[in-house]
């Protein structure tokens, strides 16, 4: 994670590798949602899925640490599973809206 931020947050570039995959994958997901969601629905879930992903991104640079209320471990199949549910039921919560 730290490597693919890198260019946008440190050199201020917004056409690096990372923010191009990114732009298309939320792109490609907004697109998917379309027929099924009225344009109200869409935007929140816009904001929804853009805040599932600053999640990720900062949980993924939290350093390991034992004790560390925001650290995190990925890596840990069980938190991993727990944390994929929640940060799919906060997209799902706000598109029944």
């Amino acid at each position: 994670i730290r490597a693919h931020m890198q260019g946008p947050i440190m050199e201020g570039n917004p056409d690096s590798a990372f923010v191009r995959m990114l732009s298309t994958w939320l792109d490609e997901a907004y697109t998917g949602l379309e027929a099924d969601v009225t344009p109200e629905q869409r935007k929140v879930i816009r904001i929804a899925m853009q805040t599932v992903v600053s999640s990720i991104l900062v949980t993924s640079l939290m350093p390991d640490a034992t004790g560390f209320a925001s650290a995190e471990n990925l890596r840990d199949d069980t938190f991993r599973a727990e944390y994929i549910d929640y940060l799919l039921n906060s997209i799902l919560n706000v598109s029944a809206r």
